[in-house]
């Protein structure tokens, strides 16, 4: 497998809604009362190039992160060959509406996935992660429309997508964003029955829709071509009589992360060649760097064999 880093992994760094370094963050009730390990992009300076310059400070070898080129061809072709002479894979995205109805579908939701594919492709991606632009509203636990209408939506848009994700040569991987179950995209993705259409499997997401890790795992590891390793702690009660979720840097919480590991390695299509990006995203008190480091150090000592040197 191939250990890269997930541009998530700094978001209270670089994305410009929650850098808590400007004015207007959209966090609130965070305070840092430390100077970081690490200071954001500077003014002027590309958040992919300091994310290149991450990987290539941690010794990693890919990245997940979204594009800002659509449009954009010299842009995109400059990312292409940093990424090629730091020797990095590269994961892109494209955010869709993955239960979008026929009229939304035709209307305006295939062009924009469709394009954002051929971007993926010019920046030199042959792999996508696919994430549920409407997460939030429209889910696992939505009644109206109900998760089984979802998904046969899903199959349908997705099958649409194939002849763009063939003639870009970009496999398009469905991540559970904390929306849908590993069982249910596998369901996506045999309904699909394509190649170009697999699974990304966030190792912590599943726990969001309240669906045992390892559960999904084995439901979904034989459809994985990328991974997002990310670990979560798990506070069943609490004196409020509610359970809580926290996030945690990897081996430090509750996901059961080498035996996922051990499944991908044995039935993932293949395995060598699987990216598995890093995604640990601290609260924004705490040290991003410092939690990335940490979980590095883990996998390394914990699950090193996983990994390609």
């Amino acid at each position: 497998m191939i250990l890269g880093l997930s541009q998530a992994c700094y978001r209270w760094m670089i994305y410009p809604n929650l850098r808590q370094d400007l004015p207007g963050s959209g966090v609130e009730g965070y305070r840092r009362g430390y100077m970081r390990s690490i200071e954001p992009p500077g003014e002027g300076e590309s958040v992919h190039e300091w994310l290149i310059a991450r990987c290539v400070e941690l010794g990693l070898g890919g990245l997940y992160v979204t594009s800002d080129w659509e449009g954009d061809r010299e842009t995109a072709g400059l990312f292409r060959g940093r990424m090629n002479a730091a020797g990095l894979v590269y994961v892109g995205n494209v955010s869709l509406d993955f239960a979008a109805t026929a009229e939304e579908w035709e209307t305006g939701e295939f062009a924009a996935a469709a394009a954002k594919i051929s971007w993926v492709a010019a920046a030199g991606g042959r792999l996508a992660a696919a994430t549920h632009r409407r997460a939030a509203e429209i889910n696992h636990f939505t009644s109206s429309p109900a998760v089984s209408e979802q998904l046969e939506r899903a199959v349908q848009n997705f099958a649409s997508l194939v002849p763009a994700c063939a003639e870009n040569g970009v496999v398009l991987a469905l991540e559970n964003h904390m929306d849908y179950r590993l069982s249910e995209l596998v369901r996506v993705v045999e309904g699909v029955d394509s190649e170009w259409v697999r699974i990304n499997m966030d190792t912590g997401n599943t726990i969001g829709v309240i669906e045992d890790p390892l559960d999904g795992a084995r439901a979904a590891a034989t459809y994985a071509v990328n991974a997002h390793l990310k670990d979560l702690r798990v506070q069943p009660i609490t004196v409020m009589g509610e359970p809580r979720v926290f996030w945690a840097p990897l081996g430090q919480g509750h996901v059961p992360l080498r035996k996922i590991l051990e499944l991908l390695q044995a039935s993932a299509v293949d395995p060598a060649a699987l990216p598995v990006m890093l995604e640990v995203a601290p609260p924004p008190d705490q040290d991003a760097h410092l939690w990335v480091r940490e979980s590095i150090d883990w996998l390394r000592r914990e699950c090193g064999q996983f990994f390609a040197p």
